[in-house]
């Protein structure tokens, strides 16, 4: 394998990445209308290419040895970074953030095994998904020896990535500068998105950000609500004290394990609701769907 194959193998990863990045705006939403669309495709592909050219940076050197270990190489950092972006995925899409170092640490700590219990069925079925991607990886260093790129081509699309990377930088300082909801509410969507912020320097050139959302709320993914709310007001207005417990285990709401707070809810007067389902499994989904009886 020849670095001129390594390149091709980064663009076929990079356009992997780029098809798997639509599954964290169909969990958070995808925002409507030409501006909220531009910022995406820009945002997708001047993003996650740069994961692919740091993959190439660390793959690069092994050409040095020779072409098997350049090979090798692709196969092991490829299948690192792909497999990186399945599990982050599958993070967001539960609970809608990123891995985090503290989140590691939590995972492969002393308590880890008692927080991420696993199953046998469920960790033969994530080796069969690391040997997928791995030999998916291997499948791409087979293909790109036989579909090699011209110069022209490589310097073509080096210019494309860079008109996307500035563009969706040049957006995103845009839209913080002026709160265009469409823009800077996609921020956080992908892993380790930091795009560029003008605002302290545009501050000190005597240019104040705007603090008025530049956008309506109707124009986000939450409409709500959709029609006038009809209110009856009740004759003797009700005192309502909502205690929310962060992790709490309904099976552990016993006699055994919360005698005091169990024998207090099963009084006579008491109203006890065991029928309610939470809108996700992160806290921020959960009292949402508390509030407003909507999915999150």
């Amino acid at each position: 394998m020849q670095l001129r194959h390594l390149f091709t193998f980064l663009i076929f990863n990079g356009l992997l990445w780029g098809l798997g990045a639509l599954g964290y705006f169909y969990t958070n939403g995808f925002v409507p209308g030409l501006l909220g669309i531009s910022f995406t495709i820009t945002f997708i592909v001047g993003h996650l290419f740069l994961f692919a050219w740091a993959c190439g940076l660390l793959c690069a050197p092994w050409r040095l040895i020779g072409p098997r270990a350049l090979q090798a190489a692709c196969v092991s950092w490829g299948g690192i970074f792909s497999l990186f972006f399945v599990l982050d995925l599958l993070v967001y899409s539960q609970y809608r953030f990123h891995i985090s170092p503290a989140m590691l640490e939590l995972f492969f700590g002393p308590a880890g095994r008692e927080i991420f219990a696993f199953s046998t069925g469920m960790w033969t079925l994530v080796w069969v998904g690391v040997l997928f991607i791995f030999t998916t990886e291997f499948g791409l260093t087979l293909l790109a020896k036989r579909v090699t790129f011209r110069y022209k081509t490589i310097g073509l699309f080096l210019a494309a990535w860079v008109i996307m990377f500035l563009t969706y930088n040049g957006l995103y300082a845009w839209g913080k500068f002026n709160m265009v909801t469409a823009v800077v509410s996609q921020r956080g969507v992908l892993p380790f998105a930091s795009p560029v912020s003008l605002n302290s320097r545009l501050r000190k050139m005597g240019f104040e950000p705007k603090r008025n959302l530049y956008e309506t709320a109707a124009t986000g993914a939450l409409l709500y609500p959709k029609n006038p709310l009809i209110c009856t007001p009740h004759a003797t207005p009700k005192n309502i004290l909502i205690i929310l417990v962060e992790s709490w285990r309904a099976d552990s709401f016993n006699t055994s394990v919360m005698p005091q707070l169990s024998t207090w809810a099963n009084q006579k007067n008491m109203s006890y609701f065991t029928a309610h389902l939470s809108g996700g499994n992160a806290t921020e989904a959960g009292v949402f769907s508390l509030f407003y009886s909507l999915p999150h």
